[in-house]
């Protein structure tokens, strides 16, 4: 029966589902969930993808950072170690990190 051929007195008026509809409903809830599903995994990764994000030379700051925190009189011999260590080898790279865990360093010790 037919939802326009429903007389008021009928109670057994129905809206015709094919098994189409009934699929096409499905699949679109499936979808639906499914993206929550992935967007609430990706809210919880994404600290982790925040961190991948950062650069080599971000996370070297973060090691000087982090030594110069810990111990900054500590900080200072050691760059004063690689200091000596760069100017033996010709290590361009490592005198340049040396003077600047130095400057970090003094730089707290002066705070």
């Amino acid at each position: 029966m037919n939802a326009s051929n429903c007389s008021a007195g009928e109670n057994d008026c129905r809206i015709p589902a094919t098994s189409a509809a009934i699929a096409n409903r499905c699949s679109a809830s499936s979808l639906r969930r499914l993206g929550l599903a992935v967007a609430c995994v990706a809210v919880l990764f994404l600290p982790a993808i925040g961190n991948a994000a950062l650069s080599a030379g971000d996370l070297d700051a973060q090691t000087l950072e982090r030594m110069v925190a810990d111990d900054p009189r500590a900080a200072v011999r050691e760059s004063e170690a690689w200091q000596a260590e760069g100017l033996k080898n010709g290590d361009k790279a490592k005198q340049l990190r040396a003077l600047r865990l130095m400057v970090m360093a003094t730089a707290q010790l002066e705070e």
